[in-house]
């Protein structure tokens, strides 16, 4: 029996984590990384050593569960914020963004598309990112309407917080246009953006704090429904050099990384 509650993953294409090696019977979702958005064009794009992985994903991971829906994840955290500003503050630009979306998912075999827009980062871009997710859910909605298809599922990694530095998250459009966002609760801490160590996730800190815990409140105090909140935790750690090893709790000062990561990222139940 297919489940309702959202256990979801991303994965990137990698030859040492094949799509074929995934435990898709753990998920409901799982989220294929990363296409991404042409600067020049506003479509988005797959890179040609990622075509062939992307074709074949959604068949990959039904094998072993029918029931597991695939996601087409846009952007990153690598990605170009300005071109996602850009594509986002224009109409004809929006137009040109989605339509290649639904025209690759579709033809790829994705269940749903993922926005990964890390992150508006002003009130104009905020209000831009509202008005592209009101237009790509009209756009889903007709789609599905002409082709007799059921709707793409749409979805957004967001800010663990609805509060992004101070900038709001048009909270009323996000609830009302995806199917549910992926809050992005972790990497609190690390070796590169923080001198002192720390939780890179934590659920809750006894004391005033960013946590897993907080940001859902935020969110949902907000507006965000919490059947459309999902808790995004890490499957992997950081690893610092202490500046003194004999200091070596929370808040010890780093003088770098210990260890090269490769990250990568998954949500947990909503």
């Amino acid at each position: 029996m297919c489940q309702s509650a959202v256990k979801a993953s991303y994965w990137f294409p990698s030859p040492d984590f094949p799509a074929t090696e995934i435990d898709s019977s753990l998920f409901t979702h799982l989220f294929c990384t990363f296409a991404d958005l042409d600067s020049e064009s506003n479509q988005i794009t797959i890179a040609q050593w990622n075509q062939s992985e992307f074709h074949s994903f959604t068949t990959t991971v039904q094998q072993r569960n029918p029931c597991v829906q695939t996601l087409l994840s846009i952007g990153g955290g690598n990605a170009d914020k300005s071109a996602f500003a850009s594509m986002a503050s224009n109409p004809s630009s929006r137009r040109s963004f989605i339509d290649s979306t639904i025209s690759i998912a579709r033809s790829y075999g994705f269940h749903g598309l993922d926005l990964d827009w890390e992150y508006p980062r002003d009130a104009a871009e905020m209000s831009d990112y509202a008005t592209l997710l009101q237009e790509w859910r009209s756009a889903v909605l007709a789609e599905s309407s002409s082709t007799g298809t059921p709707p793409l599922l749409l979805t957004a990694a967001v800010y663990y917080s609805s509060n992004y530095h101070g900038v709001l998250y048009p909270v009323v459009a996000v609830a009302n246009t995806l199917d549910w966002v992926n809050l992005m609760a972790y990497d609190f801490y690390g070796p590169g953006w923080s001198e002192v160590t720390g939780p890179p996730a934590s659920l809750r800190l006894p004391t005033a704090g960013r946590s897993g815990d907080s940001g859902v409140k935020e969110w949902i105090e907000a507006g965000l429904p919490a059947n459309k909140t999902v808790l995004g935790f890490p499957y992997y750690g950081w690893a610092w050099i202490l500046a003194n090893p004999n200091s070596n709790g929370y808040d010890a000062p780093t003088t770098g990384p210990a260890i090269s990561n490769m990250t990568v990222r998954s949500v947990t139940v909503r």
